[in-house]
This record gives structure tokens, sequence and C-alpha cells, in this order.
């Protein structure tokens, strides 16, 4: 009987959270995903189990067949837990008119979603919450230890839970997709039903039926019932709050890939699972187990402090990557044993409750209560109050303080140290409490964590300006300089690089604007999802015909902090009169507004982190396409990197289901733009065309990013029309129903990107330009016919973005925008060095101090002479900068080789080769190595400059 209900709860566990994926998933899609909605739905579902819990409390007492109620609870759940998947989107389009209102309020519009919430979640979830305690009954009758009934049911339930969150994420969503999953974990309630109903016929030695007590009466309130809730709500509140701090303190080192969170997920549900089932082991053997409630409280905080204290040399010398082993190992020695000890407290906290009350539906429905509401405030406060405000690191001491407090309430004075052979005396464990609570590692979250994953910003001469823990991430700026002033800022969120200031990025981010504003003679109201650094942001604000600008981004944090990328308040485009900011998920928002736009453009993060997904569906896409006016263009981000080629795939099939003008464009190698217009409007003027250009704010700005000329503009084109939908044609659309259509984790390497290479041909672009009926019908005929002797230059123009994150130079580069009039301009780049910083050292042209900063001057100094042809003064600066390295020559080989082709190009060949001979003779090891080095480079050099 024990084996048969503990099955048949793991099957329950299992299907509870698959649907609680699910509905979350969804909710996500249609109440949003900012983090005051996803609490609010967070917080809906926890109150759904808690009256779940109210009512066992209440009627518990005249319940005559537990387990007949039960298998009808469980057809509840599984009938009304799929039907909320099915109706949530229909229902929730439903509510737009009210939203919208409201849409000015935000309070009333929380306070909507709550109430939406709670209502479509309350069947399902008040039916979950009724389920143990009626188990926990119907099982006592066999098992007289309430302890050891509780702790097995409830552990086999969590387990159950850890199963279906894995068999969720890593299988049915891939096979079935979201409704597919849901009918799934529909089917595992049916069969526990029925498996349930069965049981009760043949009762197997347990009564299946209990007396009814006409009057039930609820015992005074004692002390001793206080402390237990009082623990079991603390309990609830800290593990919870631990939950959302854990999560947070993970992303810093992987990345916030759905899989990860599953993982974490799975290692806490898993520590409970097996520490309940622990707890309830130790109760079959000692029936009053509860008394160790004290030192096992105040072991899980003294293991807070040593594993945070710890968890750097896991960092450290544990290979950190982000695939699942990884992950899993980490989030074991993190998670694992507080959430196992956590199990062992709350079945010591129900056998102690029970032991006063004496009823066992009513009193696991007060324990459950009591732990579930702390859940909810922890879970709430954790996120809302306690991480923004204290951080991580002290966020885990309150933690720790908390599990002390707690402790004292079942503090047994009666024990002294004399008991210490026999039983773990409190005294003992209160003192080493306390002294591992005076070690706690203050600082360490600033000496070694908050580095950890951005060591790399560090080494290539950035230093960290600002770090900000806000409410769904962690912040932290990087500012590189060129003689103390501010040559480019890069934006950190957790561990990965979300925006910078950097040439490369600017150029595709600007672009989001610049390409749709080219082609619409005058628009007049955009939207920008996703703010990051602000530089498209910034393009929108420059643009003079906008009159109403929207910006939408989920995190207040990052659009505060957008102050340090702007100094000039003038200058931010956050401050702009016309910009109105939304701190609001941007499907909600296009969902909910009433506004139609000409542009709009987004660059949300990268599509495989957490959630993101639902920013590249083929319903999204209608959302953006329903909310622009006709002829209206959207520019949408497309990182093909990170992407598989089959991911990518079904994200445009998605995206030219909606926009049948749908293209692709290139903005900075393989940062693609998507591009869509809504009834494309005819051929646009080329004075309308060119007017970008001959803006005196816009038009230097385009010219620094390489955007020279009207003429080239069209040369960044890359597909659309007939070879875009051969290209998708065997592929499946990214939808709501389908997430894991794209691929859970950033894919690169040998099989991907030659393929994007192929496909972005230059000349294979060029053909598809001419051929192309969208560009025939927008492009002004004067500048598509000059267009064609970019496309050349183009592969040329993209690599140079990519040369300052290369140790090697491309010497082929620099030689063609030397000699092909086409990329003059584009030497500086060829150089590792832009416009941007040449305004910065035209200003400070004296001699500046031996220092790195020295070298890193006297680099943009020789790319400045370059482009001026004195190739000789070139070589000196480079020569300069080589001098001001120090020891750190040995790894700047490029300095040698742009040397050496310099000195080629003005007819040195003697003291090129002197140089060669300078790189050999260094004193680091490995002469042998560098001469045969040095040998292949120079055969190279001399093959380029024979042509």
């Amino acid at each position: 009987m024990t084996i048969i209900l503990s099955f048949i709860f793991f099957l329950s566990g299992a299907s509870a959270l698959i649907l609680e994926a699910l509905w979350f998933h969804l909710s996500g899609i249609n109440l949003g995903n900012s983090v005051w909605a996803s609490s609010l739905v967070l917080s809906s579902f926890m109150a759904g189990l808690a009256l779940g819990n109210g009512l066992v409390i209440v009627f518990g007492h005249k319940i005559k067949s537990p387990i007949r109620l039960y298998a009808f609870l469980e057809i509840v759940i599984g009938v009304s837990g799929f039907a909320l998947i099915l109706i949530l989107p229909k229902l929730t389009f439903s509510f737009v008119p009210i939203f919208r209102i409201f849409s000015e309020y935000p309070l009333i519009s929380q306070s909507l979603r709550f109430v939406i919430s709670f209502f479509l979640l309350v069947v399902p979830t008040t039916a979950m919450g009724v389920t143990l305690p009626l188990l926990v009954k119907a099982l006592s009758n066999k098992m007289t230890n309430f302890g050891q009934t509780l702790g097995i049911l409830y552990g086999w339930n969590t387990m159950g839970a850890v199963f279906g969150i894995l068999t969720n994420e890593i299988f049915l969503l891939d096979w079935l997709g979201i409704k597919g999953s849901g009918l799934v974990a529909a089917c595992l309630n049916f069969s526990v039903a029925i498996t349930a109903l069965w049981i009760s016929r043949k009762k197997f030695g347990v009564s299946v039926s209990f007396e009814s007590k006409d009057h039930f009466v609820i015992p005074d309130i004692s002390l001793t019932m206080v402390r237990f809730l009082t623990a079991s709500f603390f309990t609830g509140f800290t593990l919870l709050a631990l939950e959302v701090i854990w999560f947070r303190f993970m992303m810093l080192f992987f990345n916030a890939y759905t899989l990860n969170f599953a993982i974490m997920l799975a290692t806490i549900l898993a520590g409970i699972g097996l520490g309940s089932l622990s707890g309830s082991k130790w109760f079959q053997l000692q029936s009053n187990a509860q008394k160790y409630l004290t030192p096992i409280l105040l072991i899980n905080g003294i293991l807070i402090v040593l594993l945070y204290r710890y968890f750097g040399f896991v960092l450290d010398k544990f290979a950190i990557t982000n695939n699942p082993l990884s992950i899993a190992f980490v989030s074991l020695f993190l998670m694992f044993p507080i959430s196992f000890f956590s199990g062992i407290i709350f079945t010591m906290l129900g056998k102690g409750l029970h032991a006063e009350l004496n009823a066992e539906a009513q009193a696991t429905g007060l324990l459950t209560l009591a732990n579930t509401i702390g859940g909810v405030f922890g879970s709430l406060g954790a996120t809302l109050f306690i991480i923004p405000n204290l951080g991580i690191e002290k966020s885990f001491l309150l933690a720790v303080l908390i599990y002390g407090i707690v402790s004292l309430l079942f503090f047994d004075k009666n024990q002294s140290l004399r008991y210490i052979r026999k039983i773990p005396s409190h005294y003992a464990t209160l003192v080493i409490f306390l002294i591992i609570l005076s070690l706690f590692p203050f600082g360490l979250m600033n000496r070694h964590f908050l580095s950890f994953a951005t060591n790399k910003y560090i080494k290539n001469g950035e230093k960290r300006i600002a770090v900000k823990e806000g409410l769904i991430e962690t912040i932290q700026y990087f500012q590189k300089d060129i003689i103390n002033e501010p040559y480019y800022y890069r934006l950190v969120t957790n561990s990965n690089p979300m925006a910078t200031t950097q040439l490369w990025f600017k150029r595709y981010a600007k672009l989001f604007v610049y390409l749709p504003v080219a082609l619409i003679p005058n628009p007049k109201s955009a939207a920008l999802i996703c703010f990051g650094s602000g530089s498209t942001a910034k393009t929108l604000t420059d643009t003079k015909s906008l009159e109403n600008i929207e910006i939408v981004d989920i995190s207040r944090d990052i659009v505060e902090m957008s102050d340090i990328v702007f100094n000039d308040p003038k200058e931010n485009p956050i401050y702009d009169p016309r910009v109105n900011i939304h701190i609001e998920d941007g499907r909600f928002f296009l969902l909910t507004t009433k506004h139609k736009f000409d542009i709009v453009t987004a660059e949300p993060p990268p599509p495989c982190y957490h959630k993101i997904v639902n920013l590249y569906t083929q319903e999204y896409f209608q959302l953006i396409y329903d909310s622009l006016t006709e002829g209206g263009i959207v520019t949408y981000w497309l990182p093909v990197d990170q992407l598989s080629v089959k991911t990518t795939k079904s994200i445009l099939k998605g995206f030219c289901n909606v926009f049948k003008n749908c293209s692709l464009w290139a903005g900075a190698e393989f940062e693609w733009i998507m591009m869509g217009i809504k009834n494309q409007q005819g051929q646009v003027d080329e004075k309308d065309f060119i007017r970008q250009w001959n803006d005196p704010v816009v038009g230097p700005e385009m010219r620094a990013l390489g955007f020279e000329s009207a003429e080239q503009f069209g040369s960044i084109f890359i597909a659309d029309g007939r070879k875009l939908q051969d290209w998708i044609s065997d592929s499946l659309p990214l939808t709501d129903n389908y997430p894991h259509r794209l691929s859970s984790y950033t894919v690169t390497g040998k099989k991907e990107l030659p393929v994007y290479f192929k496909f972005m041909n230059h000349n294979l672009s060029c053909d598809s330009f001419f051929e192309s009926d969208l560009i025939s019908n927008i492009w002004p005929n004067s500048l598509r016919n000059k267009a064609e002797k970019y496309f050349a230059v183009r592969d040329t123009i993209n690599f140079n973005l990519l040369l300052g994150t290369m140790e090697i130079p491309i010497v082929g580069n620099l030689h063609q925008c030397i000699h092909n009039p086409l990329l003059k301009n584009y030497i500086l780049w060829a150089l590792d060095s832009d416009v941007f910083a040449q305004q910065i050292i035209s200003n400070f042209k004296e001699k500046p101090e031996e220092s790195i900063n020295a070298a890193t001057m006297y680099k943009h100094l020789a790319a400045e002479a370059a482009q001026k042809r004195d190739y000789l003064m070139a070589e000196q600066y480079f020569r300069l900068t080589l001098e001001r390295l120090g020891s750190q020559k040995v790894n700047n080989l490029k300095y040698y080789l742009q040397r050496m082709y310099l000195l080629f190009l003005a007819g040195d060949i003697e003291k090129a080769e002197d140089v060669s001979y300078e790189y050999i003779n260094l004193k680091e090891n490995g002469k042998n190595e560098r001469k045969k080095l040095m040998a292949g480079y120079w055969d190279l050099l001399v093959k380029i400059l024979s042509k």
C-alpha cells in the first residue's frame, strides 16, 4: 500500500511540475515577464495552494473517503490544468480592452494581472493544495508515526517533481510542444486517479473510510503550536528566498539558459525530496526525532556560510562551462545540502505539529499553509526587496540569521554539554554556529565573484566603474579609456555581455534605425523594445521627424544607469521630451498599447536565454505587425553566430510567415537584421532616402560607422524573396506552442558558421539585390544602380570590425584598405582604430606618460599616420607601442607584422627584415617556434605585395 501510494504521488508530483512550468510559460507570454508580472503570477499560484491547505483545515474532519476524494481531485487537476493551457491565450486577448483602459495606471494594471491569474489558476492549484493532506490522512491509518508518513509521501511527491521538470525540459517540449506536454501531464493525473480508485476498492489492508466527527473543534492555540507554525512559515520563507538568491548568484557564472534553470530547480527539489525521505526513515528509527530541530536548523545556517565561503574553490578548480554537467555539479555543491536538511526540517515540523493537534489532515494542512505563505513572502521579498537593498552576499547572511533565530524556538535548555556523547548538544551546535557566523566572508562578492566572469574585460584594459544588484539582474558597467578619456562602455548583466558602445556594436545597433528611416519618408512614431546601453534609443532621438518614441525595457535599473554612458543629460535619450519609458515586458506592451508605430525595432537579450524565446515566435511577430502603421517597418536582431542553422531558419520562417515583405541585412558580420514591411507603399524618393547623410548630427555618425554614402547602403542587403524562401522552405516556424524549436544553448562552430558564410556571400547577395522585387519597389533607382561595386568590399568592411578581438591581424585586409579607393576610409578599422579614438587623441598630442596608456595612444597615432599614407611614421608609432608594452611584446605579434608590412610599402625591405629578427630574438622561450612563424608570415607578405 505504501509503495503504491508513493508511486502514484510520484506521478502526481511529475504532472504538477509539468503543468506549473507550462502555466508559468504561458502566463509570461500573455501577462508579461516583467518582475512584477512574474511575481504576481507566482503569488496567485501559491495563493491557490494555500487555499487548498485552508480548505483541508476547515473541512478535513468531514472527509470519510480520502483516497476516493484524492482520485476526484487528480481528475480535476488534469482537466482544469490542461484546459487552462488551451484557453489561456484566448482568454488573455479578451482582457486586452480592459488592460488598454488602465495602461497608464500601473497599480491597477498589476492588480488586474493578479486577479486574472488567480482566478485562472485557482481550481487546479487549490486541488493540488488538498492532495498531500488527503494522502497523509489515508496512509496514517497504516503508519502510526506521522513523521514517517508525511516524509515518505512528501519526499516521493517532490522526487516526482524532479522527474517532471527535467523530462518536460529535455524531452516533452522538444517532441510535443506545450499542448502535447500538457496532455501528457493530464494523462498522468488520469492514471493516478484510476489507480487511486482501484486502491479504494481493494483497500490493501488500509481503511479508505474514516468515521466523521460531528464536531471538530480546533484546540486552543498553544505556545507549542505557535512555535511550529512560526517555524514552518520562516523555513518556507528562507528556502524560497534562498532559491531566488541562488539563481541570481549562479547566473554570475552561467548563462541564463532555460535548461540551466531547470537543472538548478531540479537540484533543489531533489534535495528536499531526499531530505523528506531521510526524515521519514529517521522517524521510523526514532519516533521523537523532532527533538533535533534546533541542531538541524543551525546546521543549515552553518552550511550557508561554509558553502558560500568555499564556493570560489569550486569555480577556480572546476572547469566552468555552460553545459548541463557543469551546472549540475556546481548546483549540487551549493544548493543540495541546504535543500536536503530543509526536507528533514519539514517532516520534523509536521510531526511536532501533529503531536499537538492529533488530526492528520488538519496538521498537514496547517503545516503546508504556513510553509506556503512563508514561501510566497520569501520569493517576493528576495526579488523585490532583499537582494536590491542588501545585495546577494548580505542576503545569504540574512538567511543564516533567520535559521539561527528560528532554531531558538526549539532550544532545549535542559540539554547540557555532559550529554554530548549521547545526542548532538543544542549548546554545542549553537556555539559552532556562532563561531562560523563570526567568520562570515564579508567582501567575497566584490573581491572574487563579481570579477570571475568578467576578468576577460579587465585583462583587455577595461575597468569596472559601476555595480548594481537590481531587481532582476546584477549589472556591471566597464569602461575602456584612451589617455584617461572614455573610449567605450560595456554593459554586463549577470555573466552576459549585453551591450557595448564599441564600433561594431554601434554599427548594427544604429542600423536598426538608419535602415527604416531611409525607407519611410517622414516617420512620426517609433517603439524600441529593450534599451541596452542606449545606442539605438539615441539614434531614435537623433531622428528629428519622430514625434513620439516609446522605449520598453523589463529592467528599470538598466534604463536608470544610462547616465553612465550619457554623461550629459541633454544627450541621454531617456530625457528627450518625445520619449516615454515603459518598465514592462515588450510583448505585453505591444499586446496592450493603444499606439500604432511607423518603426518598431528591438534587440532583446540572446534568443536562447530564459524566457527570451517569447520575443522571437511567429505570434509575437504578428503582434508587431498589428502595431505598425501601413507602410511601417520593423527591424529585428538575429545573432546567427549564437544560433544553430535550424533555429535561425525557424525564426525566419515565423517572421516571413507574418511579413510577406521580409528581408535580411548584414549589420556587422553575423549580427544580422530581419526587416519586415507592412504593406510597402512604393519607391522612396531619393531626396527622402539620403536626408540622413545630409543631417548635421546623423550624417557624421553614419560615416564614422562605415555607412559612407547612400549609394553604399544597399550593399548591406543579404536576401529576400525567392532566395530566402528557398533557404527556409523545409523549416517549421518557431511558435508559442513549440518554444524548443529555438535551441536551448548558444551554438557556434565549424558546422554552423560556414553555412552562414555561404548564405551571405557578397556575390550572391549582390545578385539577390538586383533580382529582388522588394528592392526594385522601394529603393531609389539611381542609388540602386550604383550599389553594385560596394558589394565586393562588404566582406572586408565586416571583417575589419572583428580585428580588435584578434591577436593576429589579417594583413591582407589592411592591404585591401590601402589599395582599394572604396576602402580608404577603413584603414583605421584595419589597424584597430576608428574615428571615435581619433577624436580623443586629437586633443592630446603631447608625449604621454610611460605606460600602457601610452602604448594605446601610439597605436592609434600609427593608424592615423597610415591613413595619411605616411607609412614610415606609422611604423615608428608601432615601434613606440611595442616599447611601452615591455614584457608583453611577445604576445603582440600583430604589431611586428604591421611594422613589416608598412616598411614593405615604404620600400625599406632591409629594415623590415630587421623587425622580423627583432621578434625572433626576444628573450622569452620559444625562439625556434617564433623563427618558423615569422618565416611563414614573411613569405605571406611577399606574396600579398607581389600582387
